[in-house]
């Protein structure tokens, strides 16, 4: 009967408490287990808290894990993957993903059966398999790469490994000299060969090596030697052949050299060279001439007043005429006023430049010297006799020449005319001045130099 009793009273004990519980928990909606039962955050509904005791989350395989449908929000841990799944409503997702929020990183996982799990940051997966052994196998040399099936493959004659000579051949196998070799074309921003330092906007550098500085060879295909090379040598770029012969040499800061490599100007030929095709001259060309060094020049043809057009096959030349009226010539010497007006003359200043009555040649040479004097007047003397009238040409006020004298047909009349005529070739040197200079034994003003035009003054320069 006691023992009724006990059994009745107990059960009346766990219903009192259950009903605590339940109301405690509908009166305050949170629960706290653990340590601090009487501290809960507000805001928690459940909250566990311990130092020597954990939450164990429900435990699952994979194909477990694949066959719970569950709410959205759910939670496991997977114990093949060893990490925390978490449910979406339709997916589950792994929380060890980079990033820590499932989808934003990719995972691979090793299956322990030759094979992985790859998961990208959408959650695909992709079972990566490999042969027995867990290697891939292929020819020596053989580099692998994704093909379209996603598998890999190998291609060696587009990509290939030289294990023996460490080179790598990119759309070769064969003849692989160097570290790198290409069959096809290179596109990048900068390429650079043999550790060369990328600067600027240059899209090739090359970085040459030893004495030589040699940066690009060319091979005959055939024999398979150096016919000829690009390098950095005796302080500029070289094109060079076999033997280190400076064919083409650009020295940096200077000229560029044919066949030699002390450029004097900007282009040095040591050798002939030839013009295949030349347009024809204009009337406005110069002449080009060479010194005894080699060295071109230019050498004006053009017309100064544009009346007579100069050839190449044309020496320089040049007209004057006097312009007074009846110039009086006084007893004893008198310098001629015969270039003042300048009818032509080649080249300019740059070959006959006037100074007053005089003539200064600027260039070397051999010159034909001609010129007609007009004379007009009573041809007497003081004395009752025939006058004598003269010319000769002087080079830096000193005679040079024969002296020509106007014949003295004995009238009085001053209307009769009478002329002296100058030929001369002479040899003169650059900046020499010409003067014709006049002497008569008449009484002042009794000779004249004829009306304007009637004389004149020709030269030209024969080389």
């Amino acid at each position: 009967m006691k023992k009724a009793n006990f059994l009745i009273k107990l059960k009346l004990r766990w219903r009192v408490l259950i009903f605590f519980l339940l109301w405690f928990s509908t009166s305050y909606s949170q629960v706290k287990i653990g340590d601090n039962p009487n501290t809960i955050d507000a805001a928690s509904l459940l909250e566990l808290e311990g130092t020597s005791r954990t939450l164990v989350l429900t435990r699952v395989t994979d194909v477990q894990m694949q066959a719970i449908t569950p709410l959205q929000g759910a939670i496991v841990y997977n114990i093949d993957q060893q990490c925390i799944f978490y449910f979406d409503q339709t997916n589950w997702k792994n929380l060890c993903a980079e990033g820590g929020s499932g989808g934003d990183g990719a995972t691979l996982v090793d299956n322990e059966d030759n094979t992985y799990t790859f998961t990208d940051a959408n959650g695909v997966e992709t079972i990566i398999s490999f042969s027995e052994g867990g290697f891939l196998t292929g020819d020596s040399g053989s580099l692998f790469f994704a093909g379209t099936d996603g598998n890999a493959s190998e291609n060696n004659t587009e990509l290939f490994w030289d294990n023996t000579n460490n080179r790598l051949g990119i759309g070769t196998n064969s003849n692989l000299n160097y570290k790198l070799n290409v069959n096809g074309n290179i596109g990048s921003t900068h390429l650079l060969l043999n550790n060369g330092n990328p600067f600027g906007p240059a899209p090739l550098i090359i970085r040459g090596g030893g004495q030589d500085q040699r940066m690009i060879a060319f091979q005959d295909e055939n024999r398979g030697t150096t016919v000829f090379n690009i390098n950095f040598k005796g302080g500029g770029l070289n094109i060079d052949d076999l033997n280190q012969s400076h064919r083409l040499f650009i020295k940096v800061l200077g000229g560029i050299g044919i066949d030699t490599r002390e450029p004097s100007e900007t282009l040095d030929v040591a050798g002939t060279f030839r013009v295949r095709q030349l347009n024809p001259s204009q009337t406005t060309d110069n002449f080009v001439t060479v010194d005894a060094n080699g060295v071109f020049h230019r050498s004006a043809t053009n017309s100064s007043s544009g009346k007579k057009p100069i050839n190449f096959f044309e020496n320089f030349s040049g007209q004057w005429a006097n312009n007074a009226l009846k110039f009086g010539l006084k007893f004893g010497t008198n310098v001629a006023p015969i270039f003042t007006s300048e009818n032509f003359k080649d080249g300019g200043n740059s070959i006959y430049e006037v100074k007053g009555n005089s003539l200064v040649v600027k260039l070397s040479g051999k010159y034909d010297i001609r010129s007609n004097l007009s004379l007009i007047g009573a041809n007497t003397s003081a004395a009752g006799q025939t006058a004598t009238t003269s010319a000769r040409i002087y080079i830096n006020a000193s005679p040079i020449g024969a002296i020509s004298v106007a014949a003295n047909n004995g009238s009085t009349d001053k209307s009769v005319l009478s002329s002296i005529h100058i030929d001369e070739l002479l040899k003169l040197k650059a900046n020499d001045v010409i003067t014709i200079i006049m002497s008569t034994d008449a009484f002042s003003d009794t000779i004249y130099m004829n009306s304007e035009g009637t004389s004149n003054f020709s030269i030209t320069k024969l080389n």
